[in-house]
Order: structure tokens, then C-alpha cells, then sequence
């Protein structure tokens, strides 16, 4: 069952971000700072909090928290309304973003001004093998599973008596990463 959400023209100006990024966020904040308090301002995100992702590495490590790179996007900002929602569908006649709520159920929003800002996703299939042995870091979930699994080789190598199988338990190979992932080398010890 699809809901209209804001289908009356109760709103002078509603600006509609889609994402909840830095990219997002950072919108958001200046937004409310230069617009009258009148336009209203609403943040879809498949997430309802911010991930600090350049401090990924440092959660796989373990030096640090999986809950200190995380805070709720409603924190971040004073009068923007936060919606945990996945966008589907942007119809652009009717200026409006349909989504997924996190119940599974549709919705659409009317908009008077949209804003992508809903970031880039890794895909792992474009490198023959990646996805069946690499690791994206993207999500505080992702840098758990591989910090356990990068801990789990290093202990598995401190028992293991074959020089051969222990060099390639304590191997880790980086493909990309932009300016986050050059700490792993140091964070890990490695």
C-alpha cells in the first residue's frame, strides 16, 4: 500500500535529500543555517545515522569502537527531519521521491527541490575474485567482519608451524580505498 506523504500544499518550499553521507549531512547543516525556518528540509537515508568512514580502519584494528564512528543523523542537525527510508524511484513530472521505509512499506514525497547525494556503493564483482575473498569497508558491519576475520589469521599464524601457510595468513592486500584505508598497514600492526 502506497501513502502520499506531503501530497498537500501545506509546505512553501520542502527540500528533499536524498542520502545521509557527509555529503548529506553537510547540506542539511548549511541549509538550515541560510534558509528561512519556514522551508522544510528532509533527509532520506537508508541509515539513520552518519558513519564516520574514515575512521573505519581503526574499528577493524580494533583501536577503537564500532560506536565512535557512528552518530544519529538527528544529532547532527537542529530542524531537519530525518526519514530511514530507501529511495526506489524519483518521478520528476510530479517532483516526487517514492521510497521503502524500513517497515517494507511505500511511500512518496512531494518536492519543490531534490539533492542526490546518496554516495557510491563498492562493487566487489568487478575484480575476478574479490567478492568471494575481499572485503568492501563501508558500513561499521564490514569493518567487523573484517577485523575478525584479519584478527582470527593473525591468531590462527601465531600456532601455525609452516612458514608458507603462516606468511599467507599474515598477508593483506589493499585495492583502493581512498585516503581512509592507508592506515590499515599501521593500525594492524602488519
Amino acid at each position: 500500500m502506497k501513502k502520499q506523504e506531503g501530497s498537500t500544499p501545506d509546505f512553501a518550499e520542502r527540500i528533499v535529500i536524498v542520502g545521509g553521507g557527509f555529503a548529506g549531512v553537510t547540506l542539511a547543516q548549511r541549509l538550515e543555517r541560510s534558509l528561512p525556518a519556514q522551508t522544510e528540509i528532509i533527509v532520506l537515508s537508508a541509515d539513520n545515522h552518519l558513519v564516520f568512514t574514515p575512521m573505519l580502519p581503526e574499528v577493524v584494528g580494533r583501536t577503537i569502537s564500532p560506536l565512535h564512528v557512528v552518530v544519529a543523523g538527528r544529532q547532527l542537525t537542529r530542524r531537519t527531519k530525518w526519514l530511514e527510508a530507501r529511495v526506489s524511484r524519483i518521478d520528476r513530472e510530479k517532483s516526487e521521491a517514492h521510497y521503502f521505509r524500513r517497515d517494507g512499506t511505500s511511500a512518496a514525497m512531494r518536492y519543490t527541490q531534490l539533492v542526490l547525494a546518496c554516495g557510491a556503493a563498492a562493487n566487489l564483482a568487478e575484480i575476478p575474485g574479490l567478492a568471494a575473498r575481499g572485503y568492501a569497508l563501508k558500513t561499521v558491519m564490514d569493518a567487523i567482519v573484517m577485523g575478525n576475520d584479519v584478527i582470527g589469521n593473525f591468531e590462527a599464524a601465531a600456532t601455525e608451524p609452516d612458514a608458507e601457510v603462516r606468511q599467507r595468513l599474515l598477508t593483506v592486500v589493499v585495492i583502493g580505498g581512498g585516503s581512509a584505508v592507508w592506515k590499515l598497514p599501521d593500525i594492524l600492526r602488519i
